[in-house]
């Protein structure tokens, strides 16, 4: 009797039990922040000036944090984690402070030590991004007006090509295209001084002024 070529004695399918178990895999708990755990995380930004590096820069700033995070606070958390907490922080403190200004009848709560500790650190990490937000406008408008400046300058320079071309080697050019000569020319090559030539005398003028001059 011929066996199914399509079946293979050896081969051992996979049971339910083991296919359930690959997709009941633990998943990693994400870390949350504490009153602690965020006065923590708002300080070691601070010492590593997360909110005034530049773009390329950032990332090894809060792999820094999160560093410091792990040894030192033993806080399961990384790079990305440590930056969105903050930046989710920060936003909120925003929120709340123009939600204070539209509604100044409210009773301010009664804060903690610790909140107002916190408090104090992410409002100095939003002065730190506004200021750098400001350093980047002010360095663009700069930038433009400078490029503003140069574009100027060569419009002008094209200009007095453009003149200078038109009016060509010795004159103006008048509306019909002629060529006419310019005020200068007159100043540049005055005319020769006119010269008295001495009047002809006959023989009898000059025996004359002879016995005069006797």
């Amino acid at each position: 009797e011929m066996s199914n070529p399509t079946t293979t004695p050896d081969a051992t399918p996979l049971t339910d039990d083991f296919a359930d178990a690959k997709a009941k895999k633990p998943r990693k708990v994400q870390f949350r922040f504490n009153l602690t755990a965020k006065i923590d995380l708002m300080s070691y930004a601070q010492e590593y000036e997360c909110f005034e590096a530049k773009e390329g820069e950032k990332r090894a700033r809060w792999e820094k944090v999160a560093a410091a995070m792990r040894e030192k606070c033993k806080y399961d958390v990384d790079a990305r984690r440590c930056q969105e907490k903050a930046e989710e922080l920060m936003a909120q403190h925003r929120v709340a402070k123009r939600e204070s200004l539209t509604d100044s009848g409210k009773e301010p709560c009664e804060l903690t030590e610790e909140e107002i500790r916190l408090e104090q650190l992410v409002q100095d990490a939003c002065d730190d991004e506004d200021d750098v937000a400001e350093k980047k406008k002010a360095t663009k408008a700069a930038a433009k007006q400078q490029s503003d400046l140069e574009l100027a300058a060569r419009e002008a320079a094209v200009q007095r090509y453009r003149k200078r071309k038109a009016e060509g080697p010795n004159g103006l050019s008048d509306a019909s295209g002629r060529t006419t000569p310019s005020s200068t020319d007159d100043l540049r090559s005055p005319p020769p001084p006119l010269r008295m030539k001495t009047p002809v005398r006959s023989n009898r003028q000059r025996l004359e002024a002879a016995v005069a001059a006797y």
